[in-house]
């Protein structure tokens, strides 16, 4: 390959090895100390400091590694796009899909952020495609997020969860009645 050219197939394969890398990051953390103290810090941080739990240090941890997590994403971005600008990177629809995708999905969860950030593609694959929906994004974004938080709180992961309750709760056993 000469000097200077693009392998679309080796970023391509790079992005898809740092996406399976973090969601089984985000899986190891879960279940580890690191992830407990972190658990108990959202739910409750005056509790979490009084069992010993140094918040200041789990958060600044957290944040380091969620910098250094997007740092070598955006460079694998900068890389396929060959050149970054700040309306490419600070674009107001990618910063609120950003922000949609894990609350849609699953706030709280490994596979929530995964399937939001499925269905925003698949989404914004089919809006962009449709010179009648281009620019409707605001109101079907807007309405999805209404919909989560009215009616499934905890997003798509709390649906499919629902839905296979539902599906595979065993019938349930009537006492006869009493004559």
């Amino acid at each position: 390959m000469p000097a200077g050219s693009f392998d679309f197939t080796a970023n391509y394969a790079a992005m898809v090895t740092l996406a399976v890398a973090v969601v089984a990051l985000a899986a190891g953390i879960r279940k580890s100390p690191f992830g407990h103290a972190l658990a108990a810090i959202r739910q409750d941080i005056d509790a979490a400091e009084a069992l010993g739990i140094d918040s200041t240090k789990y958060k600044l941890l957290v944040h380091a590694l969620s910098a250094a997590l997007v740092a070598v994403a955006g460079g694998l971005f900068a890389i396929n796009f060959q050149y970054i600008s700040p309306g490419s990177v600070f674009d107001f629809r990618l910063s609120l899909t950003i922000v949609l995708m894990p609350i849609v999905g699953g706030l709280g969860t490994v596979a929530g952020p995964v399937l939001g950030a499925l269905l925003f593609g698949y989404l914004q694959i089919k809006l962009l495609s449709s010179s009648g929906l281009r620019d409707s994004y605001l109101f079907i974004y807007g309405a999805m997020l209404i919909a989560v938080m009215l009616f499934e709180p905890k997003g798509l992961v709390g649906l499919l969860r629902r839905l296979r309750q539902a599906l595979f709760r065993a019938p349930s056993k009537r006492l006869p009645d009493a004559g």
